[in-house]
């Protein structure tokens, strides 16, 4: 099992996405909030890989996450769990999101202090009984 922590609140990637023309072209783009957390996010999973002497997991794997929110207002678990998943394919700890099998146990936490917000990730290797 490999555990990792990213600080502050984690936001939903996919909630008011917006649309944008690039040389002709329409794209999304991830809302505000997920931008701005996505960069340190990516550095804190960096530097833990660092610190652990950890590679690339290249194998399919089983993520959960424990996701603690400074809001008692409900947002979509899945969303949030889909921008975990995309920073940490980012930051080099998978090499593909799609290597990630099973998210069984995953939940979210509300109601805590804003110095509170974080996520707590545990990474374990999947195999099909």
């Amino acid at each position: 099992m490999i555990h990792f922590r990213i600080r502050g609140q984690c936001p939903s990637k996919k909630s008011a996405q917006q649309i944008i023309k690039v040389k002709g072209n329409t794209r999304l783009i991830p809302n505000k909030l997920y931008v701005k957390w996505e960069k340190p996010a990516i550095e804190q999973l960096k530097e833990q890989m660092e610190e652990k002497d950890l590679s690339t997991i290249d194998y399919p794997i089983w993520v959960k996450c424990i996701i603690y929110r400074n809001t008692k207002r409900k947002i979509d678990k899945l969303n949030m769990e889909q921008s975990v998943h995309d920073v940490l394919e980012k930051a080099g700890v998978i090499e593909n999101d799609f290597l990630i099998e099973c998210t069984d146990g995953s939940r979210r936490i509300l109601g805590v202090t804003k110095e509170e917000a974080h996520v707590d990730i545990f990474i374990y290797p999947f195999s099909c009984p």
